[in-house]
């Protein structure tokens, strides 16, 4: 075990070095999102040092898991693209609290983060630097995006507090997880999860888009909250069949 971890201590130097790039680019790309919405929606600096801080507080995380990269050296193009899709999602988190309405700007900027996330998954196979680290990170963002997109429905949609269950799930399912180890296995990848996942994302992105008529936006919500929890619902109740064995790490592999 030290010998392995003596012979990756180089190679997580020049990783951090590397990471340490794209950290700096996504920070600057949160920083002129952050000064283009404050502006744009006549906000306060709170806005921008929000933005700021949501970026740093998520950065911070996701470094503690960057030893799952090894033995990459480098970052990857994948990762930059969460990074950056990081840095998308940190610009609107303060919103939640600041913003009255919508506008464009905001579906404008989740759906660009959208996009990043249909891409970064394939780039990682492309270039060969697939890693737990990198799945670990994009299934959190992808949790935190809906959890994000949800606040912002209910905030500035005029939605009821049963949107919310959209970005909920994926916590709440940890919590699970802490109480009854049952639900703390891994679980094999499936692509109905993934599908559930983005078709949630697009709806509630749909439902903060200023021209959709009202009733438009809570159906909207309404089909997300729905294909989330029948998602999460199915792999509660596979799991509770499962006669429970050794406790396992949270990480759980569920998507999002």
């Amino acid at each position: 075990m030290n010998a392995v971890a003596t012979d990756h201590k180089p190679l997580l130097a020049d990783l951090k070095r590397d990471g340490w790039q794209a950290v700096f680019a996504g920070g600057a790309a949160c920083l002129t999102i952050a000064l283009a919405l404050q502006l744009g929606h006549d906000l306060d600096w709170w806005q921008t040092a929000g933005a700021l801080v949501s970026y740093a507080a998520m950065i911070t995380l996701g470094a503690r898991w960057l030893p799952a990269h090894l033995p990459h050296a480098v970052l990857g193009p994948a990762n930059r693209v969460t990074v950056l899709r990081a840095a998308l999602i940190a610009t609107l988190m303060p919103l939640v609290l600041l913003l009255d309405e919508a506008g464009w700007s905001v579906p404008s900027i989740a759906l660009a983060a959208l996009a990043l996330d249909a891409v970064d998954g394939w780039t990682a196979r492309r270039f060969g630097v697939a890693s737990d680290f990198g799945a670990r990170i994009d299934r959190e963002l992808d949790a935190l995006t809906v959890l994000v997109l949800s606040l912002l429905l209910w905030r500035v949609g005029d939605m009821g507090a049963w949107v919310l269950a959209a970005g909920l799930w994926r916590y709440l399912f940890l919590i699970l997880g802490r109480v009854d180890r049952r639900f703390a296995v891994p679980l094999a990848p499936a692509p109905w999860r993934a599908w559930a996942c983005g078709l949630s994302v697009g709806l509630l992105i749909l439902g903060l888009v200023p021209a959709l008529p009202p009733g438009g936006a809570v159906v909207a919500g309404i089909v997300a909250v729905a294909a989330l929890s029948t998602s999460f619902l199915r792999d509660i109740v596979s799991l509770a069949r499962r006669t429970p064995g050794p406790a396992h790490h949270e990480d759980t592999g569920r998507t999002p």
